[in-house]
C-alpha cells in the first residue's frame, strides 16, 4: 500500500450517512460559494467534477485537471510532477481507484502513479472524446466520430469494439438492463439483446447532452434547447410554465435525498420541487456544465466562471427573497408559540412560522420597528410612533402616559413587574396600569440595557454600574470599569453576568465584586453587539464582522490570561451579511424554546443551530503525500536512508474539508528538533540543513481547535563517514598520540613567544594609556557644540556635593522658541545656531571656576564655583548671544535668536546640588513665562 494512502486519515462520512441538502429550504436559503482562477484554477470553465477516494475533488477545465481541497486548487501530480496541465476536459468517470478523463485530445486513464493515453491509434473513432463510463468489464467511450467499448484485459484495455455511429455525450444504465446514451445525434438505447438502436421516434438527430433515470423510474433527457421526460416511448417536453427556461441542460443529478438538480448552459442551476423548477441564486455564471454531490452532502456545480458549492448547514437566512420586505432587519424575538417576530427597517412587523413569512403590519402606523421583546404571552413592539403590545391582529399602546415615546429596552421580572426605559428616563416600572419612575444613584445616566436573569430579577446597566431590579426594589450590585459599557445581557447558571463593551467581553462576578475583560486577537477592533447563551455551555457574540463562539470554560480561562479559542463564523459559513443590525441596541438576538438562535443582520434574519455549528460532523481529511530531498521525490522505502549531504527536506501533505474549509486550521512540528507546534496555512513543510539523525514529522488539523486529527511520518538522514563509530575511534587514537607529542613542541614555542609578548605588552600598555585619556575627553564632550556634555555636567555636580562647602552658582539657559527656528529653517540651520550660541557663551566665561555644558537639546548649563557676581555674568551671556544677531522671525519683538536664563546661587552650606538645580530650573521657567530674553533669580 502506498505511503500516502497508509498514512492518510480520511474521515469522510459514508454516502448513506452524510447529510444532503435540506429539501424544505427555499433555494435562496442555500449557501453558495464559488472558487475560480484566484483560488488556483488554471481556467474558469469547469467542465467536469469527480470526487476521488481520498475525498478531494478532481476538476476538469479547458486548461487541464486539478485537485481541489474545498478552498484551493493545485495541479494534479503524478509521480511528483504536474500532469494533465494542458488538456481540454469534457467529462470524467471513476471505477474504484481508476479515474478516466474524456478530453479533446483523447482518453486518459489515471491510477496511482501511472497514466495511460488512448487515441485513434488505439482504436478510438476520433481523438475528441465526449463521454466515458468505466465499469468492471471495461470502458464505454463516446467520441465525435462514434462510440466504442474498451474491454478490460488485465492491466490494459482494448482492442476497441465499435458500438455504432452514435456520438455519445453521456451513458447511463437502467436497473432493468437497458443501456442509454444521450448523443449529439439523438437518443440511443441498447436492448437486452445487446443491440444499439437510434430512437428516431423520440428525436431523430437532435443534440442531447445528458440523461438520468431518477428513483421514481422517470428518465430525464437534457437536450440543446429543452428538458424532456421519457414516458414509455413518448418524449414529453417540460413546459416553460414549470419554471425551467428553454436552455441546454448539460447535467442532471439526483442527490441522496432524491432531489433532482438540473444544470443549464445559460439559465443557471435548478432544483425540481414538486412540479416546479426553482433556480438557485448566487452562482458566478449561468452557464453550468457539471454537477457532483460529495460525500459530505454538498452539491458542486462546474460553471464557466469556476466551481461553486451549494450547501445548507446550520445557518438559514430570511430576507427579501423569502418574503420580508427588506434585508435590513432591526430587531427579532423568538416567541414561545413557535413564531419568530421580525422588526424591519421601514417595512413593518413580520412573523416567521414553520419557515413561512407573514406581514403583520405597522405598529402605530409606522413601518420602522426598532424593538421587539416578549412580555409574558404578549409581544412588546416599538416603532417610531411609540410602543405597543401586539396580540394578533392589533397593536395596543403600552400605557397612555408614554404617548409616542419609544421604549429602548424592556424586561419582565418573576413578580410580574415590567421594567423598561423610554426616552431619557433612567428607569421606569409598570405594574398593571400603574406607571412609576425610578432614579439611579450613580449619575451614570439612564439604563442602557436590561435583561431578565436566571434568578428572576431584571439586571440593568448604566455607564458606571450594574443594578438588579425586582418587585419594588432597585439595588446597585457593583461598579463597572470606566470604559464605555454597551450592555450586560447574560447571566449564566453560576450567577456570572456577561457583557459587551468597547474593551471586549466583560465577565462580571457580582458575588466576588470582580470584573474581568476578555479580548481575543481574532476580534481585532470589532464592535461587540449582542450575546446569546446556548444549551451546550457556550456563549455566542455578535460583532460588526461576524459571529464568535467560545465555551464558558474557555472564557473563564481567557479571563485569567489563557487563549479564548474563539471560533468565528461569517459569509463563508452561510451568513448573507456578517454585519449585525445596530450597535449597542437590544433586540438583535433571541433564543428560541427549541434552542435555535435568531439574529438581526443587514442581510436579513439569520437563524442558527448552535449545536450543529459547533459540532464537527465530518472531520477534515489529512495525509502526508510525499517527501522530497533536494527537489527529488524519495520513494517510501528510502525514507530511512536519506544521504548525509541532503540540504533541503520538503514534506508535501494534503488537508481538506469540503464543507467547512474556512475553519480548517493546521499545525506541525518536527521531533526532536522542536516540541512546539507551528501554525501553518500552506501544504508543505520545509527544513534546511538538518544534521544526521532520525526525525518524526507530525501534522495536525482541526475545525474547532478541540478535535485534532493527526498523521505522522519518520525519516532518517544517514551520517557522514567521519561521523560513524569506527571513524570516531580512529580520531581518538590519533588524538592520544598528539596529546603526547604536542606538549613537548609547544613548551619550546611558548618560551620564545613569551619574550616577544612581554615586549609587545609594554608598548601596547603605553599606547593604551594615551588612547584612554583621549576617549575620556571625547566621552565628556558634546559632539555638536564642542563644549562639555550632560555626563560631564552631572559629574561636576556630584564632585561639588562631595567637596567642602563653597559659594557656587548655577545658570540654566534655553534658546527661545527654538522649535519654531527648527521648523522654519530646518535642522541643519538649528544645529549651526546651537554651535554659535555655545561659542558666544564660552567667549565671556572666565578661564577658571566655570563649566559650560550642553544640558539637553537647546538647553545649556553654566556651573560657577566661587563667582563673585553671577548676575552680571548671566547678563553678559545673554548679551553675547544677542550680539550674534542671528535672524529668528518667530521670536518677536527683535526677530533674532535670544536666550532665557534661570540663575540660582548658594553659599554651599546646607543646600544639596539637587535643590540648587531645582531652583535654577524654576527660575528658567519664570524667565520663559514672563517674556523670555531675560535673567530670573531662583
Amino acid at each position: 500500500m502506498p505511503y500516502r494512502v497508509r498514512l492518510a486519515i480520511v474521515l469522510l462520512s459514508l454516502a448513506g450517512g452524510a447529510v444532503a441538502l435540506q429539501p424544505e429550504l427555499q433555494t435562496s436559503q442555500y449557501q453558495v460559494q464559488c472558487y475560480g482562477v484566484a483560488d488556483g484554477l488554471p481556467q474558469g470553465s469547469v467542465q467536469a467534477i469527480l470526487q476521488l477516494p481520498d475525498g478531494a475533488l478532481l476538476l476538469g477545465t479547458n486548461r487541464g485537471v486539478v485537485r481541489f481541497d474545498g478552498a484551493r486548487a493545485a495541479p494534479l501530480l503524478i509521480d511528483g510532477s504536474p500532469s494533465l496541465t494542458n488538456v481540454q476536459v469534457h467529462r470524467m468517470g471513476r471505477f474504484e481507484d481508476e479515474v478516466w478523463i474524456a478530453a479533446f485530445d483523447g482518453l486518459y486513464r489515471w491510477r496511482e502513479n501511472s497514466l495511460d493515453h488512448y487515441t485513434q491509434k488505439d482504436g478510438l473513432p476520433q481523438d475528441r472524446v465526449t463521454a466515458i463510463l468505466p465499469t468492471s468489464d471495461g470502458a464505454y467511450v463516446g467520441t465525435h466520430g462514434g462510440s466504442v467499448f474498451l474491454p478490460r484485459k488485465s492491466d490494459r484495455f482494448g482492442p476497441a469494439q465499435p458500438l455504432g455511429d452514435m456520438r455519445a455525450s453521456e451513458f447511463d444504465f437502467d436497473p432493468d438492463g437497458l443501456f442509454w446514451a444521450a448523443a449529439l445525434d439523438g437518443v440511443w438505447r441498447r436492448g437486452l439483446d445487446g443491440q444499439w438502436t437510434a430512437l428516431t421516434q423520440i428525436d431523430n438527430g437532435g443534440i442531447y447532452w445528458s440523461t438520468l433515470r431518477d428513483a421514481s423510474g422517470t428518465r430525464w433527457l437534457g437536450a440543446r434547447t429543452r428538458l424532456a421526460q421519457l414516458d414509455g416511448e413518448t418524449l414529453k417536453t417540460v413546459p416553460a410554465e414549470q419554471g425551467l427556461p428553454a436552455q441546454p441542460v448539460r447535467a442532471i443529478l439526483q442527490d441522496r435525498d432524491r432531489q433532482l438538480w438540473f444544470a443549464t448552459a445559460g439559465a443557471g442551476l435548478y432544483r425540481r420541487q414538486g412540479e416546479r423548477f426553482e433556480r438557485v441564486p448566487g452562482l458566478r455564471s449561468d452557464v453550468v456544465f457539471a454537477l457532483q454531490e460529495d460525500n459530505e452532502g454538498n452539491l458542486w456545480a462546474g460553471t464557466s466562471s469556476g466551481v461553486c458549492r451549494v450547501r445548507d448547514g446550520a445557518m438559514m437566512n430570511f430576507g427579501l427573497a423569502e418574503g420580508i420586505g427588506t434585508d435590513f432587519v432591526l430587531s427579532i424575538h423568538a416567541a414561545s408559540n413557535g413564531s419568530t417576530y421580525v422588526g424591519s427597517n421601514g417595512r413593518g412587523l413580520y412573523a416567521i412560522t414553520d419557515g413561512a413569512v407573514e406581514a403583520l403590519g405597522n405598529p402605530g402606523g409606522d413601518p420602522f420597528v426598532n424593538l421587539i421583546t416578549g412580555i409574558g404571552d404578549r409581544l412588546l413592539v416599538t416603532s417610531n410612533a411609540g410602543s405597543f403590545f401586539y396580540e394578533k391582529p392589533s397593536f395596543t399602546p403600552v400605557h397612555p402616559a408614554l404617548g409616542n415615546r419609544q421604549i429602548a429596552w424592556a424586561a419582565l421580572d418573576d413578580d410580574g413587574v415590567l421594567w423598561f426605559r423610554s426616552g431619557v428616563k433612567p428607569l421606569e416600572r409598570l405594574v398593571g396600569d400603574t406607571l412609576s419612575e425610578h432614579a439611579l444613584g450613580d449619575d451614570g445616566g439612564p439604563s442602557r440595557w436590561g435583561f431578565r436573569g436566571r434568578d428572576g430579577a431584571v439586571w440593568l446597566t448604566t455607564t458606571k454600574a450594574l443594578y438588579r431590579a425586582r418587585g419594588t426594589e432597585v439595588a446597585q450590585q457593583m461598579a463597572l470599569p470606566p470604559s464605555p459599557v454597551a450592555a450586560c445581557q447574560i447571566q449564566d447558571a453560576r450567577g456570572i453576568v456577561w457583557c459587551t463593551s468597547s474593551d471586549g467581553v466583560l465577565r462580571v462576578d457580582p458575588k466576588a465584586q470582580r470584573v474581568q475583560v476578555i479580548r481575543d486577537p481574532s476580534m481585532g477592533q470589532l464592535a461587540l453587539l449582542a450575546l446569546l447563551e446556548d444549551d451546550t455551555g457556550g456563549l455566542w457574540i455578535a460583532s460588526t464582522a461576524g459571529l464568535f463562539y467560545a465555551s464558558f470554560s474557555d472564557l473563564d480561562a481567557a479571563a485569567n490570561g489563557a487563549p479564548a479559542n474563539l471560533r468565528r463564523f461569517d459569509e463563508r459559513h452561510g451568513m448573507r451579511s456578517s454585519e449585525f443590525a445596530r450597535a449597542y441596541a437590544p433586540g438583535l438576538a433571541s433564543a428560541g424554546a427549541d434552542g435555535q438562535h435568531w439574529w438581526a443582520t443587514l442581510g436579513g434574519v439569520l437563524k442558527t443551530d448552535p449545536q450543529q455549528l459547533i459540532e464537527v460532523r465530518t472531520p477534515p481529511s489529512l495525509a502526508i503525500v510525499r517527501l522530497r530531498a533536494d527537489g527529488g521525490v524519495v520513494p517510501e522505502r528510502a525514507w530511512h536512508q536519506l544521504p548525509p549531504d541532503v540540504v533541503n527536506i520538503d514534506i508535501d501533505f494534503s488537508a481538506r474539508s469540503l464543507t467547512d474549509a474556512a475553519s480548517l486550521q493546521l499545525r506541525h512540528r518536527l521531533l526532536p528538533l522542536s516540541e512546539e507546534w507551528s501554525e501553518t496555512q500552506g501544504r508543505q513543510f520545509s527544513a534546511l540543513g538538518l544534521p544526521s539523525g532520525r526525525y518524526r514529522f507530525e501534522l495536525q488539523a482541526t475545525l474547532d481547535r478541540r478535535q485534532w486529527q493527526t498523521v505522522a511520518g519518520e525519516f532518517t538522514i544517514q551520517p557522514h563517514w567521519y561521523q560513524r563509530w569506527w571513524a570516531r575511534a580512529a580520531f581518538i587514537a590519533f588524538g592520544m598520540l598528539l596529546v603526547i607529542a604536542i606538549p613537548v613542541l609547544r613548551i619550546a614555542h611558548l618560551r620564545r613567544r613569551a619574550a616577544e609578548l612581554s615586549h609587545l605588552v609594554e608598548e601596547r600598555t603605553a599606547a593604551l594609556h594615551v588612547a584612554n585619556r583621549r576617549l575620556d575627553q571625547i566621552a565628556r564632550t558634546d559632539a555638536l557644540t564642542g563644549i562639555a556634555n550632560r555626563r560631564r555636567f552631572d559629574e561636576a555636580m556630584l564632585e561639588l556635593s562631595e567637596q567642602a562647602p563653597q559659594p557656587v552658582a548655577l545658570l540654566l539657559a534655553d534658546v527661545d522658541h527654538f522649535k519654531r527656528y527648527n521648523d522654519s529653517r530646518g535642522h541643519p540651520a538649528g544645529d549651526e545656531c546651537l554651535r554659535l550660541v555655545a561659542g558666544a557663551m564660552r567667549s565671556v566665561l572666565p578661564q577658571t571656576g566655570a563649566l559650560l555644558a550642553r544640558y539637553g537639546g537647546e538647553e545649556f548649563a553654566v556651573l560657577l564655583v566661587g563667582a563673585s557676581d553671577p548676575q552680571q555674568l548671566a547678563d553678559q551671556l545673554r548679551n553675547a548671544v544677542r550680539a550674534l544677531a542671528l535672524p529668528h522671525e518667530a521670536n518677536p519683538p527683535d526677530d533674532i535668536v535670544t536666550i532665557s536664563i534661570g540663575l540660582a546661587a548658594s553659599s554651599g552650606l546646607g543646600e544639596t546640588s539637587e535643590h540648587l538645580l531645582h531652583r535654577a530650573d524654576h527660575a528658567l521657567y519664570s524667565a520663559k513665562s514672563t517674556g523670555r530674553d531675560r535673567v530670573c533669580l531662583g
